[in-house]
């Protein structure tokens, strides 16, 4: 069973097992994202990317694990995105036409600021990595991403989200 179609060129990726391990493709991997489809319902994740594909390709990953997905092609429609629905998880790329996905981070985090943001780039900078983690970032992907590591990354976030909810939470009682 195919977790996803692969168009070709696309940048999200399957892990290929080693010798003797159980890899994200196959029965054991539909198994482990099945697994997940638990824990990821009732999320709201934005898939932000110029790539169409990868966006495509992204969201329904995160709709068959039962995520509610909202999928922006630009920075400025993210934000507009945001202003409209709550949202729990960002993947936002880095380089996009426009406004770039560092000046969308520093907006999302301006004004959203529970908001968790994972950054994805197909060619890693060093300068804007430390510039997205001092502007709030929780991590940087390098392109092309396999399934399971978006689920996790996705998983990590929400769950600093609760975090960081239920402290707010303390401090208000």
């Amino acid at each position: 069973m195919v977790i996803a179609k692969m168009e070709p060129r696309s940048t999200l990726a399957i892990n290929h097992p080693q010798p003797g391990e159980r890899g994200t493709r196959g029965r054991g991997a539909l198994h482990k994202l099945r697994t997940k489809r638990d824990d990821m319902s009732n999320r709201t994740v934005m898939i932000v990317d110029d790539e169409e594909r990868l966006v495509r390709n992204t969201t329904k990953i995160f709709e068959r694990l039962g995520s509610t997905v909202h999928r922006a092609f630009s920075g400025e429609e993210a934000l507009d995105i945001l202003g409209q629905h709550d949202v729990d998880v960002v993947f936002l790329d880095v380089n996009m036409p426009g406004m770039n996905g560092i000046e969308t981070l520093a907006k999302i985090k301006q004004r959203h600021p529970l908001v968790q943001v994972i950054m994805i780039t197909g060619a890693f900078n060093r300068d804007q990595a430390a510039e997205g983690l001092r502007l709030g970032a929780n991590d940087f992907l390098l392109k092309p991403v396999n399934i399971s590591e978006f689920v996790a990354k996705a998983d990590e976030a929400f769950n600093k989200r609760k975090e960081m909810e239920k402290k707010l939470q303390m401090m208000s009682d």
